[in-house]
């Protein structure tokens, strides 16, 4: 379930581990080293970019988060979920590419984008995720305009029937009158 911390949103588990950490006015790279401590599976502002795990912080996000209580808690709760997001990160994407590198970037102003590095994909002969989408969508209109066909023949062969049988009385009726 999410839920709003300081303006951000974020899992429960994620809110409930940031409200656990203690605060304590320290300077930005001491904020670095604190959070590269806690997080071991996440390659923080570390050089290289390479793997899947990685998570770029601006410099002044860690500076106000040094000197704000409620900014640490904010980020640290939203690193707690990309932390978390990295564990089950696929590494092939729809269309068959190969994810060589990927990341999370908490910019200047707070917001949170991500990026990756990706090798290969779909081979001319084979066919990328949207093909196989169009020509299933393609598979499920003709048959819907089959079923459509089947159903007008099927009334039409009903309504001749019905004809039929109205001719049928309009002639026996006539008889009748004529004797």
């Amino acid at each position: 379930m999410a839920v709003s911390l300081h303006g951000e949103w974020v899992s429960s588990a994620a809110y409930d581990y940031a409200k656990t950490q203690e605060f304590k006015k320290q300077s930005a790279a001491e904020v670095l080293r604190d959070l590269q401590s806690k997080f071991k599976d996440l390659n923080i502002n570390g050089g290289g970019q390479q793997g899947t795990n990685n998570l770029t912080i601006s410099s002044n996000i860690l500076q106000q988060m040094a000197t704000n209580k409620e900014t640490k808690e904010k980020y640290e709760a939203l690193i707690y979920d990309i932390n978390e997001t990295i564990k089950s990160q696929p590494t092939t994407t729809l269309t068959g590419a190969k994810v060589k590198a990927s990341g999370f970037i908490i910019g200047e102003d707070g917001g949170l984008s991500a990026w990756s590095i990706v090798e290969g994909g779909s081979k001319k002969e084979e066919k990328s995720f949207m093909e196989k989408l169009m020509e299933n969508l393609e598979k499920i209109q003709k048959e819907q305009e089959a079923k459509a066909k089947k159903a007008k023949e099927e009334q039409k062969q009903q309504d001749e029937k019905q004809s039929k049988v109205s001719i049928q009385i309009t002639t026996k009726s006539l008889l009748d009158i004529e004797s």
